[in-house]
């Protein structure tokens, strides 16, 4: 978990818009113009699945890799309409994988950090840099299990926001375990249940 949104620190907002925003408008800032100049060439963003929906204490987070989803699309519209065909906008967005992130993750909620599971191998989005690199697309999300949670956001939005539920069908169900495994299967059962 991150922090309640009343409970960000004007400084870490900031510090998570810099690293994910700022950061990204600098490096198409340098880049862009050279490969618009060649009139072919790709740039690659990463964002996270996260900047097409939201989980709750990651308000920054999700905000910021909105707003590299959103940058990057932009762009790469205005590149379409410029006729600029050998031009190539990319944005990979991952689902979690096994790296430091969650261990280093600014955490002021009082609970302990678990990262979500699946947690996938991160050599998954290396290789589809590569692969983006040679046959650009405009979007790649990285992680199957994002693929889904995207497209459910998409398709029926309420049915993957746990918030409705109530404390009692939580606990029933097994959703607040400590056990990231067991956690994340209960909220798949949650899910699955909506769904029939």
């Amino acid at each position: 978990r991150g922090a309640l949104f009343e409970q960000l620190f004007k400084r870490r907002l900031n510090g998570r818009f810099s690293l994910s925003i700022d950061r990204t408008r600098r490096f198409i800032q340098n880049e862009n113009p050279r490969i618009e100049s060649q009139g072919a060439g790709t740039l690659i963003n990463i964002a996270s699945e996260l900047g097409f929906g939201t989980v709750p204490y990651y308000s920054s987070y999700t905000a910021a890799k909105h707003g590299v989803v959103g940058m990057s699309g932009s762009l790469r519209q205005e590149v379409k309409q410029n006729g600029l065909a050998g031009v190539h906008i990319c944005t990979i967005m991952p689902t979690a994988h096994d790296t430091p992130f969650f261990d280093h993750v600014a955490n002021y909620s009082g609970h302990e950090v678990q990262a979500p599971q699946p947690l996938h191998d991160p050599q998954n989005v290396v290789d589809t840099l590569v692969r983006l690199a040679r046959d650009p697309k405009d979007q790649k999300i990285v992680g199957a299990d994002g693929v889904v949670k995207v497209l459910l956001k998409k398709l029926a939005p309420g049915v993957a926001d746990l918030s409705q539920e109530t404390p009692e069908t939580i606990k029933a169900y097994g959703a607040d375990r400590a056990d990231p495994n067991q956690a994340g299967f209960a909220r798949n059962c949650i899910l699955a249940r909506r769904l029939l």
